[in-house]
């Protein structure tokens, strides 16, 4: 886990798809495992379309972490 930060921004540098559960653990101050397990039940347990609806317009409409948008490989 990175500096927490004040807004919202993805973690690609801790990412396992997008770095939106990342970025949410860097925000939060929780552990990014929790944050993956909670969206996979949540998934799961009946938000189905809905949670990955969520998740795909943050990926999209969230910005990348400054730091991480410069390391090689991450665009």
């Amino acid at each position: 886990m990175s500096v927490p930060r004040t807004k919202f921004q993805l973690n690609k540098a801790e990412a396992k798809l997008s770095g939106v559960c990342a970025g949410l653990a860097d925000y939060t101050g929780w552990d990014a495992t929790w944050i993956r397990v909670g969206t996979v039940a949540a998934t799961v347990l009946g938000g189905f379309p809905w949670t990955l609806i969520a998740y795909g317009i943050t990926a999209w409409a969230a910005r990348p972490n400054s730091a991480t948008s410069r390391l090689p490989g991450h665009r």
